[in-house]
């Protein structure tokens, strides 16, 4: 098992939209993935998740295919 810290942003004005959704998923919301915490944040990150997987490919999955799908914006950390 894996587990991972993901950062990400919504697209603007939508985190309460996202929060809401987000909240009532199940705590494996695709087979291999498990939620073991989440956190909304200030700052240039809107939420951190801590995630489970039993392989890199499910993480991938998740974070590009299942996370992006509701209301998460593409974005990349702000270089100095």
């Amino acid at each position: 098992m894996m587990k991972y810290l993901v950062l990400f942003k919504t697209i603007s004005g939508k985190g309460g939209e996202f929060w809401e959704t987000f909240s009532k998923w199940p705590n494996e919301p695709m087979k291999g993935v498990w939620i073991e915490s989440s956190w909304s944040l200030f700052g240039y990150w809107d939420f951190a998740l801590i995630v489970k997987t039993d392989s890199n490919e499910n993480a991938v999955h998740f974070v590009g295919e299942v996370l992006r799908a509701t209301q998460v914006s593409p974005t990349h950390p702000r270089r100095p």
